[in-house]
């Protein structure tokens, strides 16, 4: 019973791991850092990428749609990290 019980778990994990991971790039304005970024790993297997801007007027803005839709955040500088913490993460 105890090793069935480990496998389920261990076979939850790998699922999981398996799954496809959504990630955001984020710089200032969605013109040279995060594209750039989004094209580099658009082709890898096992993940899906998106990239937006902080700046009102970057060409993707960022919104909370796409926080919602992203499993890991790539934020390109600790100031733009501070401002979707401060703009979007808010407890």
């Amino acid at each position: 019973m105890k090793n069935e019980k480990r496998n389920n778990n261990s076979s939850a994990k790998l699922h999981l791991l398996r799954r496809m991971k959504k990630i955001l790039f984020v710089c200032k304005q969605n013109r040279l850092r995060s594209p750039t970024a989004e094209s580099v790993f658009r082709n890898y297997r096992g993940v899906q990428v998106k990239s937006a801007g902080l700046d009102p007027v970057a060409r993707n803005p960022l919104t909370s749609e796409l926080i919602e839709w992203s499993d890991i955040i790539m934020a390109m500088e600790k100031s733009h990290l501070e401002k979707i913490k401060k703009n979007f993460l808010k407890s």
